[in-house]
């Protein structure tokens, strides 16, 4: 007995000439041959993936997802690899890490993550974070790390913005000592990565221990800019920070804010 598997060129063919079957031949996407041409598969997602607000492209990653999942995992990789090229490339692959247990290989993984929730691009960070979550366990802990260190001192002002998003969505698989180095790790990298904790400490989005605002205090008093001192000040005067004189006196500011 043989399986027998919808042929490629026919969707194709298909998804050229009619574009409200685009939808079914997305679904039927998952019963290829695995062993089928990656650039023959490359065309035909082309194709679907013309709109990718469309139910089809969601549809899309599903399917797509649960083809690698069959695929040798030197192919596999090979394909997320050759996506990564195409302009809908990255929300497309954090659809298909969102909803494949398939292990590509962690490198890749790490860098695909990273590059997707570092875009300018706001569907494209979404399924970046999406990615994270779906991945977490396998990339670990301190490659999470990395990537949301490299994310909270960001100077890129659409990533910025997403941050408190970030934390919140990822609020239930990180606990807060994770979260904490990794705003400490870009603390101590960027002066960007001390503002996103100074935003975060003022908006009530993140409560830190007074060990934790003791050490931020003394990477603040390192960098030695003013102006980050008087923003960090500001924000826990607005937090209301218990033991407040010891952060003062940490940061040698105590007597002049008397």
């Amino acid at each position: 007995m043989f399986e027998a598997y919808p042929d490629i060129n026919e969707l194709i063919t298909v998804a050229l000439l009619n574009k409200p079957k685009r939808y079914k031949v997305a679904k039927e996407i998952r019963n290829l041959n695995p062993n089928v041409s990656l650039d023959d598969l490359l065309k035909l997602v082309d194709i679907i993936a013309e709109d990718t607000d469309s139910v089809e492209f969601s549809e899309l990653g599903i399917s797509l997802a649960l083809l690698l999942e069959k695929m040798d995992d030197n192919k596999a990789n090979e394909f997320l690899e050759k996506l990564l090229s195409k302009d809908y490339g990255g929300k497309l692959i954090g659809l298909i890490l969102g909803y494949t247990n398939k292990k590509f290989d962690k490198d890749l993984v790490f860098e695909i993550t990273r590059r997707l929730i570092l875009s300018e691009d706001s569907e494209t960070r979404l399924a970046g974070l999406n990615a994270i979550r779906t991945q977490y366990k396998y990339l670990g802990k301190d490659s999470v790390i990395d990537i949301l260190a490299e994310v909270f001192s960001s100077d890129s002002k659409a990533v910025r913005k997403d941050i408190p998003i970030i934390i919140l969505t990822m609020k239930d698989i990180l606990d807060k000592k994770t979260t904490y180095e990794a705003l400490k790790r870009a603390a101590l990298e960027e002066e960007e990565g001390l503002l996103t904790i100074i935003e975060l400490i003022k908006e009530g989005i993140l409560k830190l221990s007074i060990k934790e605002l003791l050490e931020i205090a003394e990477i603040i008093k390192m960098k030695g800019n003013p102006e980050i001192i008087k923003l960090f000040l500001d924000a826990i005067n607005k937090a209301k920070i218990k033991k407040k004189d010891e952060i003062l006196r940490k940061l040698g500011t105590l007597g002049s804010t008397r």
